[in-house]
């Protein structure tokens, strides 16, 4: 019985921990993006990147590059909650799929024990 157990505690912290990734990756593309991207309309005029908030800046004529550190913070504490909420569905919806109860996982435990291959 504890193997099944152990395979379903396994089973689950695989799963938040591809949504969790999956979060995070969605996340640092977006901001990949929006570097790529990124229009400096003239030459005297200044950019930034980042996403949901800008959190560096460059650009302007004198050429400055400063980190804007309020939109990286936030960025950060956005992408955590995002990652754990996409990593905690992934979990319900993984595991809820397959899920043994207690009693299954006795039942099948015993079947193990009584009938040796």
């Amino acid at each position: 019985m504890k193997s099944v157990l152990i395979r379903s505690r396994i089973r689950h912290s695989t799963a938040f921990a591809a949504g969790f990734l999956l979060g995070q990756l969605c996340f640092i593309a977006a901001n990949a993006w929006s570097y790529w991207h990124m229009v400096i309309p003239c030459e005297d005029c200044g950019g930034g990147f980042g996403f949901p908030f800008d959190w560096y800046r460059v650009g302007g004529y004198i050429g400055t590059v400063s980190m804007i550190w309020s939109g990286l913070v936030a960025d950060v504490i956005i992408v955590l909650f995002v990652s754990i909420g996409s990593g905690w569905i992934s979990q319900r919806f993984f595991s809820s799929r397959n899920r043994l109860t207690f009693e299954e996982a006795e039942t099948t435990s015993e079947s193990f024990t009584t009938h040796p291959h």
